[in-house]
């Protein structure tokens, strides 16, 4: 695990973070004295957004000036503050890029099925996570989603074994 500087990261809950002030972690990946550090607006960025606090968490992105949106966090990072503004096609945009680059990543695809339900994309998200529905390891959320887009579709009889799988025990 890490040091210092994420235990600093961790000493407030977001809820008991005065509005206006947002902690930089110190140490390798935080604020090194270099105004400019990408990492340093990423990590406040980080913190804004489990305040949610989102429009300022935007604000610290872009004052990356792009250096990080090849970094799957920083990806992963801006499709949520996406998400809560209601941007959900952009949103889904950059989920589908961290996807790209890391396709086993889960919560990138339950947030993209989130972005795209949300988006009313309901035929694409059914095509594109068609493969991860058909699994026996289905998330109950993925499978709720899906459902839901069947249902927004009119087609109860792909919704209804969906919504059985999702509320289905599940084994330890």
């Amino acid at each position: 695990r890490g040091g210092a500087w994420d235990q600093d990261a961790t000493l407030f809950r977001p809820e008991e973070i005065p509005p206006g002030m947002i902690a930089i972690p110190a140490g390798p990946f935080g604020y090194q004295g270099d105004p400019g550090n990408p990492y340093a607006y990423y990590l406040q960025a980080v913190l804004a957004a489990r305040a949610g606090r989102f429009e300022l968490a935007k604000s610290l992105m872009n004052r990356t000036r792009g250096r990080l949106d090849e970094v799957p966090g920083s990806m992963l990072l801006q499709g949520v503050i996406e998400l809560a503004a209601g941007n959900y096609s952009v949103a889904s945009e950059h989920f589908e890029r961290l996807l790209q680059r890391q396709p086993a990543n889960a919560r990138a695809k339950l947030l993209l099925a989130r972005s795209l339900y949300l988006g009313g994309e309901y035929r694409y998200l059914a095509r594109r996570l068609a493969g991860e529905i058909a699994r026996p390891d289905a998330s109950p959320y993925l499978l709720t989603v899906a459902a839901r887009a069947y249902e927004a579709q009119g087609r109860r009889d792909l919704a209804g074994p969906l919504l059985d799988r999702a509320a289905a025990p599940r084994s330890a």
